[in-house]
């Protein structure tokens, strides 16, 4: 998924070739490229908010949902963790 508009951050989001790890890589305002592990298992749903600066993140099993810092300085920190059947709406 590919987030940011000209004037903002332009990232790319991508599952690793590790499982459960994402590939998050910058283009604008300078390239800059981290992998982090984003879940224990396979990963089934990345988005990125609309200004680049969020990344949330499925595994497969569906029970967690992980909202991580996407922006140009991050290293892949968890700002919010949600789990199905116990986080209210």
């Amino acid at each position: 998924e590919f987030g940011g508009t000209r004037e903002q951050l332009q990232v790319l989001v991508t599952p690793s070739d590790q499982q459960g790890y994402v590939r998050l890589e910058h283009f604008y305002p300078h390239h800059r490229v981290i992998q982090f592990k984003a879940h224990d298992g396979n990963l089934s749903c990345l988005s990125l908010s609309k200004d680049g600066r969020y990344l949330a993140t499925c595994s497969d099993k569906g029970t967690l949902v992980r909202v991580f810092d996407a922006s140009i300085d991050s290293t892949g920190k968890i700002l919010h963790e949600f789990r199905r059947g116990t986080t209210n709406a």
